[in-house]
């Protein structure tokens, strides 16, 4: 995404504490506040008339913005008026180049050209204390994340390290080349600290507490402007020439390639709080959002997951939702309001394959491809321990019992993993062996049979006792093709099985007996899932549709349409009259089964053939169906037949945009269309 709208050099950066927010400030002497959903400006540029706008930081709450200027002044805006929260911060002799906020919320801490570090009350604007020391500028300051430590870097060519606390240096100065420092980092464990020079054109990274220099210095080949470790702490980022590198810090190779595309240099670098993103600022007067696993594309940041949703589930109170995705990232959902009501949780460093509730809604559970399960709050959703590992491969799926004893995960390495759930000790492992990969794991209302379905076509029922020991119980046959998803009915006397023969599976759990294949969706099954009263089955797959079945008769009774890409995951709400599904595309949609089953099973329409009776919801087109189908700008609405109700919600998307009933652009770059196009002006579809 490019963010377009100062008229001079950009020179600092900063995401808020949530990422919705992208703060820049410039030499054109504004702070422009972003949206970066969108790429839209949220409110009008903030003007203090006294210079360039050297550094930008946002508050913790995220209700403020922190910026210096080269009127020596530090000011605080308050980003629900747009206007100064309270009078300039007055003490520097000269032009203010960073501002930093302590992690707690309490410090501003600020670098000047008049050699001198303050720290201010960041509540009151009370001057705190005077750090002095440097011989020269002081061009960058930066808060450890534990608070204890800060750190300034100045055109004296030393880095020096404060104790908060105190107020007094800590050891002595960090010297490396005979070079401005222009940038100063601190590593996630507080361990290590970064610096970035100007004409020497490379970083040097120090043990914090020996003061000794790490290797040898990570040669640039340009000034080091702005530096920023990952959140996770696994890499460096330094601004370059016209872009970003990345850098492996502890092996001191840069992971290639870099990131190019603004005209001109890059001053200054901020990292999205999920790590997904970095933004960057350039003296071509634009700001740049960039996926931040080093590719080479310029990205939006979407509301919700950026990757495939790959699995969905809900609680039994019908509070809330969760999906899993491929950007490795869970969201909490309201199942109400389509709103997230948690921030998302990060902690796997692969996607996430399978996620699940408790029925005590207590514990949320997560499976992914970096071969580890995760237990969340399912109140607060704080990580609740280490990751469980003991698993070889990629955790493909994840449930838990009814009567939450048990944890149960199935991985590529053939294995089941049954985690025993006891009060507040660390869930322990016993290992179920599988002649197969093992793909999709359910258990039984009752809790004492558990099904697998995998590879190989084959279904097997494992008869569990509450120490944890099994016997099996059976193994069915589907066919020789691979089984996706199994579940159980609600009264266990049936299991559905859905496989990538493009068929569903019905077999008598006591007799093992097939009792039904019900056919007719063009390509493989993905997932399957019984209605919480049994009479109806639902299924999901790779030819883009939603098919609801009479689960007595095996007829089809009718196909959903929307989703653009394959369905990878079911979830039903407890009432049982709606239910979600996640897919490949990125989005969650809620679909109420009674409006559902009044649809025709007409096949997808031409976009322009869908948009007959269609209605405006809330800025949203809706089909005559019911299903929202694209969000309008405002400027466009004037063609559409305003409306009122829905009976589906989309939670998550990507934008699409039409111009007079013909689609201009949409997917990640959705913007373009109308911040480029004039209104109306019909274009080709993108």
């Amino acid at each position: 995404m490019n963010l377009k709208g100062h008229e001079k050099a950009v020179l600092s950066v900063a995401y808020s504490p949530d990422g919705r927010l992208l703060a820049s400030g410039s030499a054109d002497g504004t702070v422009r506040i972003w949206d970066t959903l969108t790429g839209d400006e949220t409110m009008a540029p903030l003007q203090s008339g006294d210079g360039d706008v050297n550094c930008v930081v946002f508050t913790r709450d995220g209700l403020r913005v922190i910026s210096g200027t080269d009127g020596k002044l530090i000011h605080l805006w308050d980003m629900r008026t747009g206007r100064e929260g309270m009078a300039p911060l007055r003490g520097h002799l000269g032009p203010v180049w960073s501002v930093a906020l302590s992690p707690d919320g309490q410090l501003i801490a600020s670098g000047s050209e008049d050699k001198s570090v303050r720290l201010w009350d960041a509540d009151t604007g009370k001057s705190i204390a005077v750090l002095t020391g440097h011989t020269d500028l002081v061009l960058s300051v930066t808060f450890s994340s534990d608070g204890h430590i800060l750190a300034s870097g100045s055109g004296d060519s030393t880095v020096r390290l404060w104790d908060v606390l105190t107020c007094q240096s800590q050891g002595q100065p960090l010297r490396g080349a005979d070079s401005w420092v222009l940038s100063v980092a601190f590593s996630l464990d507080c361990r290590f600290i970064a610096a970035g020079f100007g004409d020497s054109h490379e970083i040097r990274i120090w043990n914090v507490s020996t003061g000794n220099e790490i290797d040898a210095p990570l040669k640039a080949g340009c000034s080091i402007a702005g530096l920023v470790f990952s959140p996770d702490g696994s890499h460096l980022a330094s601004t370059d020439l016209h872009g970003v590198r990345f850098w492996d810090w502890k092996t001191g190779q840069d992971v290639t390639p870099a990131l190019s595309g603004h005209n001109n240099s890059v001053e200054a670098l901020s990292y999205s709080p999920d790590g997904l993103y970095i933004a960057s600022a350039s003296t071509d007067n634009t700001v740049r959002i960039w996926d931040a696993e080093h590719s080479q594309t310029m990205t939006q940041q979407l509301p919700s997951h950026t990757g495939s949703v790959n699995s969905v589930a809900c609680s039994a109170d019908g509070a809330f939702i969760v999906s899993g995705s491929t950007d490795r990232t869970i969201q909490v959902w309201n199942s109400q309001t389509a709103e997230p009501i948690l921030p998302l949780l990060i902690g796997h460093t692969k996607a996430v394959l399978s996620v699940a509730i408790s029925a005590d809604g207590r514990f949320i559970a997560s499976g992914s491809a970096d071969r580890t399960v995760r237990l969340w709050d399912g109140k607060t959703g704080k990580s609740i321990g280490q990751p469980l590992e003991g698993h070889g491969a990629r955790i493909n799926a994840v449930t838990f019992s009814h009567d939450v004893r048990w944890l149960a995960s199935a991985s590529s390495d053939g294995t089941i993993g049954l985690w025993a759930l006891a009060g507040d000790q660390r869930p322990t492992l016993r290992q179920l062996r599988c002649h197969y990969r093992p793909l999709s794991i359910a258990f039984s209302s009752d809790s004492q049979l558990l099904a697998l379905g995998g590879t190989g076509g084959y279904v097997t029922l494992r008869k569990l006792s509450t120490s944890g020991s099994y016997t099996t119980s059976g193994t069915m046959r589907v066919n020789d093709d691979v089984v996706r998803s199994v579940c159980f009915s609600p009264d266990n006397c049936k299991i559905a099985a859905a496989s990538f023969d493009r068929n569903i599976h019905i077999w008598d759990v006591e007799t093992r007996q097939r009792l039904q294949t019900l056919k007719g969706h063009a390509h493989r099954i993905r997932a399957v899932a019984y209605s919480r009263d049994g009479e109806r089955l639902i299924s999901g797959s790779d030819d883009c549709t939603i098919r609801i079945w009479d689960a007595s008769t095996g007829q089809a009774i009718t196909v959903l349409y929307g989703h653009v890409t394959s369905i990878r995951s079911f979830a039903f709400l407890p009432d049982g009259k709606k239910f979600v599904s996640g897919a490949e595309d990125g989005t969650i949609r809620m679909c109420d089964i009674d409006s559902a089953m009044a649809l025709s099973s007409q096949a997808s329409l031409p976009l322009a053939d869908m948009l007959v009776g269609s209605r405006l919801d809330d800025g949203w087109l809706v089909r005559a169906s019911g299903e929202r189908l694209i969000w309008l700008p405002q400027e466009y609405r004037s063609n559409i037949v305003v409306g009122r109700d829905s009976r589906t919600s989309l939670i998550a998307t990507h934008h699409v945009v039409l111009s007079a009933g013909t689609v201009i652009h949409h997917g990640k770059e959705w913007t373009r269309c109308w911040r480029d196009a004039e209104p109306f002006k019909l274009a080709s579809s993108s």
